[in-house]
């Protein structure tokens, strides 16, 4: 019973900041900001949605990421290129702030293009 608890005792912040985790479909990408000195992108979407992360003080964006790896790069690309396209995307947030870059918004995890 002892392990039973102790499982639940490490599962349960896991499974509390997933459900913190801004997630949004059906959005535009409204503003997207390349701030060269941070090495950050920032994401403005048409959604009304607030994060409920405690680190999230930025009232005017929505997420943001690095832009350090490739990785980085193809995000930066698939939200410049539906932007362009005015396509939809479906966005979703790591549930926490950045916290060796601009840790007021909250990182992005995940994008996709809607048809």
């Amino acid at each position: 019973m002892n392990r039973f608890k102790s499982l639940i005792a490490l599962v349960m912040p896991l499974i509390t900041a997933y459900a913190a985790a801004t997630e949004v479909g059906d959005v535009s990408i409204v503003s997207l900001d390349v701030n060269r000195s941070l090495q950050q992108v920032f994401v403005l979407t048409s959604s009304t949605h607030k994060p409920q992360m405690d680190c999230h003080k930025d009232i005017w964006w929505h997420f943001t990421f690095s832009i350090k790896t490739e990785a980085d790069k193809a995000v930066f690309s698939t939200l410049l290129a539906a932007q362009s396209a005015g396509k939809k995307v479906f966005i979703s947030g790591k549930s926490d702030c950045q916290p060796d870059g601009y840790n007021r918004v909250e990182e992005l995890l995940h994008v996709t293009i809607k048809n």
